[in-house]
């Protein structure tokens, strides 16, 4: 007998069944928990998720000769402005240096404490735009707003501290105690008796 007329009598194996044949692999194992994602982060990836979705089933009914799917659209919330703001922290002999992007933010709308060696920067902003066109009318609200809080080295000179806002970019700037050299102490050894 040959070789092709083996191969067509053997029984074809199920799809569950060569899966169940097939080694399995291992699970990678996260030592470390995951971060906690951003809601604003979720969203977006849902978004793109959903756009992908509705390109899929939009290419299959196009291959099927069938109209264009569509799903219903929804409006993606947009995200929240100065929710994440990103600091940059830096430390040097002389200081420490805080630097945020806080744009649309003004000097009145950020508070600056520092408590017990931990400074906390906190952030609002409420906007209202109302437009009036002929046959409608639009009015818009934003809000938002941050906390951060960083501790502080000991050394900080908590009277001298300065913060500035200048286009969009918060510098906040701690000045540090010059560092003091201790003289080493001889230490005379007695004699035991």
């Amino acid at each position: 007998m040959s070789k092709a007329k083996k191969k067509a009598k053997a029984p074809k194996k199920s799809v569950a069944a060569k899966k169940a044949a097939a080694p399995k692999k291992a699970k990678a194992k996260t030592s470390a928990p995951m971060a906690a994602e951003h809601p604003e982060g979720m969203l977006s990836r849902m978004a793109a998720m959903r756009e992908e979705m509705d390109n899929l089933f939009s290419s299959m009914s196009r291959s099927f000769g069938l109209p264009e799917f569509k799903m219903p659209a929804f409006d993606m919330p947009a995200p929240a402005p100065f929710t994440d703001v990103r600091f940059e922290v830096s430390e040097t002999d002389k200081a420490v240096e805080v630097k945020a992007e806080v744009p649309g933010l003004a000097e009145n709308e950020i508070k600056i404490e520092l408590a017990e060696g931990l400074l906390t920067v906190k952030g609002e902003k409420q906007e209202s735009r109302e437009e009036r066109k002929k046959a409608y009318h639009v009015r818009e609200r934003r809000y938002g707003s941050f906390s951060r809080s960083f501790r502080v080295p000991e050394s900080v000179i908590e009277e001298d501290i300065a913060a500035e806002l200048q286009k969009g970019v918060l510098s906040i700037t701690l000045p540090k105690r010059a560092a003091q050299k201790r003289r080493p102490k001889s230490i005379k050894v007695a004699e035991a008796g």
